[in-house]
């Protein structure tokens, strides 16, 4: 039996695409003269055309949109206008979420939010009467029911692109079966993961409660200082936890990742240098987010945001705006939709030596991490050099044994070795 819902990037359907862009939003007169061709795309495809600006419909005899040529669709319109929410929050607390959304020309306008919400079915709807039952059965079980305006249900109704740089887009590839949906009005897939991506080709993967995440988002909104204050007990995370050993020293794991922040010491105190206009703040931000994924892989959405309104408040000039809210909780998205796998390719690991020093450690014997770094060094180095050196031969045979296997070693350094260590330079 088929899926109730795939996932599917190269999934093709049939779709009609205007034969002109429009950069503004279609006048009358541009209705009156629109017309159409019809294109096989896939849901990437398809939203390269609407961020072009180009207007879509479903497929209709002769390319004449009106009811009775009506001939068939892959794809459930939704209008979605005047809503108090925004589309990022919306989608991301919307119990089926759409193949595609993006936000329309006129989002935002007093203070209500427009967006358009794509279903991509793996059957086409043949039928007026298929098509309007199916798009009820979604605006149920999304929600929409007392919408302003339920335009879309008309088979007949287009829909227009925004090319607008202000736009917001939100994929998940998920196709849904036609035929399964109709026959099961009440699917669970609260769960199914989906994949949110920005203008910058990151994903996002939704798992928390959808009025819990409301909440932090209105509070966010609201107030910065409010949103840091209300969550102040969560985890702050700036690097890679290390497991310092009896010693006082831990070695570095083989990915270890730290959080960047600038201090200058001119005053002969540290004091923090934010990150300002013209320095990448939008991506050093990204890369936060990725990097605080990757130490904390189980990380919630709250705590992730979290960590990155306080990166932003402390260690970023953001006195222009231009960290905004949304592109925080885009980030968070993307970020906790990503797989270990999508991380690792995407971020590299911080620059580090083999090893750090205790602080506790160092304070509770009266040594100064300096000394104590040098000790350890000492101490490593002599362990390298116990595993392969031959006490029954002399340091110059040993000597010649590290130069054939490309070990780098002086013959002061073995001299040393063996004298700390009780071995002869020359047993034989």
């Amino acid at each position: 039996m088929k899926k109730e819902v795939n996932q599917d990037e190269s999934f093709r359907f049939g779709i009609s695409i205007s034969d002109r862009c429009y950069y503004h939003k279609p006048t009358s007169e541009d209705y009156q003269s629109m017309t159409f061709h019809v294109e096989e795309l896939n849901a990437d495809e398809l939203l390269d055309r609407i961020t072009s600006g180009y207007s879509i419909c479903h497929i209709f005899q002769d390319n004449r949109r009106i009811k009775k040529n009506f001939m068939y669709t892959n794809a459930i319109f939704i209008d979605v206008d005047d809503h108090p929410q925004p589309m990022d929050a919306f989608v991301y607390g919307c119990e089926l979420k759409p193949t595609i959304a993006y936000t329309t020309i006129s989002d935002g306008k007093n203070g209500l939010h427009r967006f358009r919400l794509i279903y991509l079915l793996d059957e086409q709807i043949a039928s007026v009467d298929e098509y309007k039952n199916l798009y009820d059965i979604f605006i149920k079980k999304i929600g929409l029911v007392e919408t302003k305006d339920n335009c879309g249900a008309v088979a007949t109704q287009l829909m227009n692109g925004n090319p607008s740089n202000q736009i917001r887009v939100f994929t998940s590839y998920l196709i849904y079966h036609t035929h399964s949906f109709l026959q099961k009005v009440s699917l669970e897939l609260y769960n199914i993961p989906t994949i949110q991506h920005n203008s910058n080709g990151t994903f996002c993967k939704t798992s928390s409660n959808s009025l819990e995440v409301d909440s932090v988002i209105n509070l966010l909104n609201k107030s910065s200082t409010a949103f840091l204050t209300e969550f102040s007990d969560t985890i702050l995370v700036f690097s890679t936890q290390l497991e310092y050993n009896e010693q006082g020293y831990a070695l570095f794991p083989d990915k270890f990742f730290r959080l960047n922040v600038r201090y200058d010491w001119s005053s002969g105190k540290p004091h923090v240098m934010k990150y300002r206009d013209g320095e990448g703040r939008r991506k050093r931000l990204y890369v936060d987010a990725l990097m605080i994924k990757a130490i904390r892989p189980d990380i919630t959405f709250i705590e992730l945001l979290y960590n990155l309104v306080f990166r932003r408040q402390h260690y970023y000039d953001n006195s222009d705006g231009v960290l905004e809210n949304r592109l925080l909780i885009e980030d968070t998205n993307a970020v906790i939709a990503m797989s270990s796998e999508e991380i690792d390719a995407r971020i590299s690991n911080s620059r580090h030596g083999m090893f750090s020093t205790d602080p506790v450690w160092c304070a509770l014997h009266n040594v100064t991490r300096r000394k104590h770094s040098r000790t350890v060094a000492k101490m490593i180095n002599y362990e390298k050099i116990g595993e392969w050196y031959d006490v029954g031969s002399s340091v110059l045979e040993n000597l010649k044994y590290a130069d054939d296997n490309g070990i780098k070693v002086s013959k002061m350094t073995l001299i040393r070795f063996c004298k700390e260590n009780g071995i002869s330079t020359n047993p034989k």
